[in-house]
């Protein structure tokens, strides 16, 4: 975050939206509606289409963020439409975190 006034702002971006009306997640096309109606930040969408099972997406999880001067994290992906999965015991939305991250966080321990 920025330093104002000695203190850190932080900015908050959405990736995801429970309706409590509904008791459901909202579906990326509505989040995506919803944020541009109201100005809230999302998050970056990467990438939008189908899974490459050769592997060829992890690369999104790697280098520079794309929001700020620091080491990505990694990244989120979800089905559109939303489907639950039993492998998973709920949706289909799982993080891949970057190994360059992983190999970050484990020399500052």
């Amino acid at each position: 975050g920025k330093v104002v006034d000695k203190k850190v702002q932080r900015k908050i971006r959405i990736f995801d939206i429970f309706d409590s009306n509904r008791m459901k997640f909202l579906e990326w096309e509505e989040v995506k509606k919803l944020c541009s109606q109201v100005e809230l930040e999302m998050v970056p969408e990467l990438y939008f289409g189908s899974w490459k099972s050769d592997k060829s997406l992890y690369s999104l999880a790697e280098g520079q963020s794309t929001i700020g001067s620091c080491l990505r994290e990694g990244f989120v992906m979800r089905s559109v439409p939303n489907a639950f999965d039993y492998h998973l015991n709920g949706r289909k939305i799982v993080k891949l975190k970057g190994e360059g991250y992983q190999l970050f966080k484990a020399k500052k321990t």
